[in-house]
């Protein structure tokens, strides 16, 4: 009987043995860090690189130079193979300058044309001379005669219908125009009324050739043609 109670008690003692291993093999390991150590707080101090010195060619082999710009060399013009003519520059073509055409042997040449005749400048007209016109008015046809003598003393005569009028004086060419101062005129009564002229009058005049001239009375504001007779 005490053997087997004996027996019973260490089967018992093992069986809690077995269990509590298993229960701590089943359950985690708790694990317990270490507590670190605080570290004495040092100043940052700046990372300064080393300064290393220009790479040396190694013994035996020639270091590089700078590089410099390659000057291109100057080529002389290109020649042409031997054999070969060179191309010369053109220059250009003058045309020849032909005489005009003749008309055939046996033949009669046409006339030569004459060339057109320049229009004088008014300061080169001669005025000198006698120069008669004719004009249409609300009277009938007035005819007209003016003599300028080269001692720039005239002569004017009118005549219109039955009226005659006629006047004297001198006269003063200019640029374009000729100014008439009157000395004397006829009549001075016409059908018993009494004739008046102005003491001076003046004519602008274009030349249209060396006989033909257009006079204008810018007061009167008339215009005619007159022509030389001689």
């Amino acid at each position: 009987m005490v053997s087997s109670a004996l027996s019973a008690k260490i089967g018992l003692v093992l069986f809690c043995v077995w269990t509590g291993v298993c229960l701590l093999a089943c359950s985690p390991r708790l694990t317990l860090a270490p507590t670190p150590m605080p570290q004495p707080t040092q100043p940052a101090r700046p990372m300064v690189q080393p300064t290393l010195p220009p790479p040396t060619a190694l013994a035996g082999r020639p270091q590089a130079q700078p590089t410099q710009p390659v000057a291109q060399p100057t080529l002389p013009p290109p020649t042409a193979p031997a054999g070969r003519l060179q191309a010369q520059p053109t220059q250009p073509v003058v045309q020849p300058t032909l005489p005009p055409p003749t008309a055939p042997a046996g033949q009669p040449q046409p006339p030569l044309q004459p060339a057109a005749p320049q229009r004088p400048a008014p300061a080169a007209i001669k005025l000198a001379g006698i120069w008669e016109s004719q004009m249409t008015t609300g009277f009938g046809t007035m005819y007209s005669q003016m003599i300028l003598h080269p001692n720039k003393s005239y002569s004017y005569q009118v005549i219109l219908g039955d009226l005659m009028t006629w006047e004297t004086g001198t006269y003063e060419p200019g640029e374009g125009f000729i100014h008439f101062s009157v000395l004397n005129y006829e009549p001075k009564v016409y059908k018993g009324t009494t004739m008046s002229r102005p003491t001076s009058w003046t004519v602008f005049y274009t030349v249209v050739d060396e006989n033909t001239m257009i006079w204008e009375d810018r007061v009167l504001g008339t215009q005619w043609t007159v022509y030389r007779r001689r």
